[in-house]
C-alpha cells in the first residue's frame, strides 16, 4: 500500500457492500498500518507441506494433534460432557491447550479454504481420515476463527489451560450445532 492508500481504503473496510469478504494478504502483518489492521480479522496460513505430510508437526506434535482433533469431534457430537472431558485432559498443561488451540484455528482454516472454494492442496489436514469432510457456512466458519483467535488471546493473558480449552470448545460444538 501506498502512504496515502489506507486512509482511502478505511471506509470501504469500515461499511463494506452487503455481502462482502474482503481479503487482504500479506507475508508479515507489521506491512498493514495499525489503523487497517485493527479493522481486520487475521487469519494464519501456514506454509504449503509436501504432499503426503499434511497434518504432520516437524516437532513430533502429530499424536497431540490428532487428539485435540479428537477433542474437538467429541465436542461437536457429544456435548457437555465430552466439553468437560476433554477440559479435564488438558488440566494444567497450556501446551495441551495451545496446540488444541493451534489444531482448531487450523481446522477452521481449511473450512474457510473449502468454503471459499480454493484448492483442496491447500488444506493442512487433507488426509482423508482428518479432513473437513463437510462444507459450513462462512458466517459459522468466522464465528470459529474467531473463537480460536479468544481463545489464544486468553492463554496469553494466563487464563488457566483448562478454562480456555473449555471455552473454546462449547464455542465451536455451539457453532456446529
Amino acid at each position: 500500500m501506498t502512504v496515502a492508500t489506507p486512509q482511502a481504503f478505511l471506509k470501504t473496510l469500515e461499511e463494506p457492500p452487503a455481502r462482502t469478504v474482503i481479503v487482504l494478504i500479506v507475508s508479515q502483518l507489521r506491512a498493514l498500518p495499525a489503523t487497517v489492521l485493527s479493522r481486520c480479522q487475521v487469519v494464519r496460513f501456514r506454509p504449503h507441506v509436501a504432499e503426503g505430510m499434511h497434518a504432520l508437526l516437524p516437532d513430533g506434535r502429530d499424536e497431540a494433534r490428532c487428539r485435540a482433533l479428537e477433542m474437538l469431534a467429541q465436542a461437536e457430537s457429544g456435548g457437555g460432557e465430552a466439553i468437560l472431558k476433554a477440559g479435564e485432559a488438558i488440566g494444567r498443561e497450556r501446551q495441551a491447550a495451545e496446540t488444541l488451540v493451534e489444531t482448531c484455528e487450523l481446522w477452521y482454516r481449511d473450512l474457510l479454504c473449502r468454503a471459499a472454494g480454493a484448492d483442496g492442496r491447500l488444506a493442512v489436514f487433507s488426509e482423508a481420515k482428518v479432513r473437513p469432510r463437510e462444507s459450513r457456512p462462512l458466517d459459522e466458519v468466522l464465528a470459529g476463527l474467531a473463537a480460536c483467535r479468544e481463545a489464544w488471546q486468553a492463554l496469553q493473558g494466563n487464563v488457566t489451560p483448562r478454562l480456555t480449552a473449555e471455552v473454546l470448545l462449547s464455542r465451536l460444538a455451539a457453532k456446529a450445532a
